[in-house]
């Protein structure tokens, strides 16, 4: 298939960004307000942003959550008409809208006096009377091609087409009819409650499906008005409580909570966090095993030094009966050094283990126990991010970052006590050295606080 121009899809199952409806619709493009309008006209979704808190900056939640079938539809179909395309795949994209509504954007936007009139707009559907207005009609049975030619064409050669349009084409007008019957019966309904509908619009353009949608979000609208007054009242807030809030109030309101970003460095609370996990008899029995392989190593040194000593002692002689007594003291020493060392490892592994277990149970346990508004307000990217790369880093890299750090930290602190108990006036220079390496730190912890915004960015954007 060779294909010159740009080209539009609209799927029959639509998809929605969580972000604006506008920005829904220009999709990064570039802002043309004229078009942008005409649009919003062809595709009837000015009787929505009326019913919107914010209009068209009226958040969209994640997948559409808080649009009905219908308007959603209309804003993936919106979307490609604004792109300006070439060419135009439509899956049946008044599918999910009501005859009325259909049938206002086929003549506004798919017909021959639509936006599209001059594209190319290759459309699947179901609908048999809207074939009368198009150019060319394919014929699919079982995914072959039985006929093709124009609406008169197909008619006068009597064949599947025609069979088709005689069989279906009397039920689809009898649904039309049921329809009109069931909108009239919905608009008198909703006579009875006027104080529902903030604001007519046009007729011709909003079904009687569109309005009862209006009467249910604005119900759930002012019952948050409600909830949120209520608040304000127990919180003890003085001044007056507007019963209604003009449209500009609620442009800029999110739907879904931002992620909150710690900022600075890791709070000492984190990791005591960790340790509680862990269990803080085992956390204690990690440290006194890593303190035991300290002590062992810093022994089995010293005892070495001073055992090479021996040979001073006794130049040209043979050795008393003290080197039984050293080999055993000497291999008993390096033996606790391995016995703690292991006992040391085991243990921060088991700790671990059970941390990451623990907290996969808090977290799946707060998950579960959340209320439905939480998912309305939290994409599920964000909450994938957490079972998935977060768990992931409590299960692998911070096992190991641990281990890593207990093993460098008590083996330089056994080091430096050597040291200085060979050369006291190290211990001096140690200390020199320690302040030294403070300021440094403190000065420096411009970099960690940034090291640390960077990593934690990293985490939010995969949410996305």
């Amino acid at each position: 298939i060779n294909i010159q121009g740009s080209m539009a899809y609209v799927p029959q199952q639509a998809w929605i960004q969580n972000a604006t409806l506008k920005d829904n619709i220009i999709f990064g493009s570039p802002l043309d307000e004229t078009r942008y309008q005409q649009v919003l006209e062809a595709c009837a979704l000015h009787p929505d942003l009326k019913l919107l808190p914010g209009g068209d900056l009226a958040e969209i939640g994640e997948k559409g959550i808080n649009l009905s079938g219908g308007q959603k539809q209309r804003v993936s179909l919106a979307r490609a008409v604004y792109s300006n395309a070439d060419i135009y795949l439509l899956d049946d994209p008044l599918s999910a809208v009501d005859a009325h509504v259909g049938r206002h954007i086929f003549d506004k936007v798919l017909g021959p006096e639509g936006l599209l009139q001059n594209k190319t707009r290759i459309l699947v559907t179901h609908n048999l009377s809207f074939l009368a207005q198009v150019d060319d009609i394919v014929v699919l049975e079982a995914g072959t091609v039985t006929e093709r030619g124009s609406y008169s064409t197909l008619l006068a050669n009597s064949g599947s087409f025609a069979q088709l349009l005689n069989t279906y084409g009397n039920q689809q007008d009898n649904i039309h009819e049921e329809e009109a019957m069931v909108g009239l019966e919905e608009e008198q309904e909703l006579d009875d409650y006027p104080e529902l509908v903030t604001e007519e619009v046009p007729a011709d353009v909003v079904t009687m499906t569109q309005k009862n949608e209006a009467c249910v979000q604005q119900k759930i609208f002012n019952r948050s008005q409600s909830t949120s007054s209520n608040i304000s009242i127990r919180k003890g807030h003085p001044g007056h409580l507007n019963e209604k809030k003009t449209m500009t109030e609620f442009k800029g309101e999110r739907l879904i909570d931002k992620e909150a970003m710690e900022t600075g460095k890791v709070k000492l609370f984190t990791y005591l966090r960790y340790f509680r996990a862990i269990g803080w008899g085992l956390s204690i029995c990690i440290l006194i095993g890593n303190i035991g392989q300290a002590a062992s190593f810093i022994g089995f040194n010293l005892w070495l030094s001073d055992w090479t000593n021996d040979a001073l002692h006794y130049q040209n002689e043979t050795y008393p009966i003290t080197r039984d007594m050293r080999v055993g003291i000497y291999g008993t020493l390096g033996a606790s050094n391995s016995l703690f060392l292991l006992i040391a490892t085991g243990l921060t592994s088991f700790g671990t283990i059970r941390a990451s277990r623990v907290m996969h149970g808090q977290l799946l346990s707060n998950i579960l126990r959340v209320p439905m508004s939480f998912f309305d307000s939290t994409p599920t990217g964000r909450i994938m991010n957490r079972f998935a790369k977060d768990i992931f880093i409590v299960d692998e890299t911070i096992p190991i970052s641990l281990r890593s750090w207990m093993n460098c930290f008590f083996m330089i602190l056994s080091t430096l006590v050597i040291i200085c108990i060979a050369t006291p006036y190290f211990a001096i220079i140690t200390l020199l050295l320690g302040i030294l390496y403070y300021f440094i730190l403190v000065s420096g912890q411009w970099l960690g606080v940034h090291i640390f915004a960077i990593k934690t960015s990293e985490f939010l954007l995969r949410n996305f």
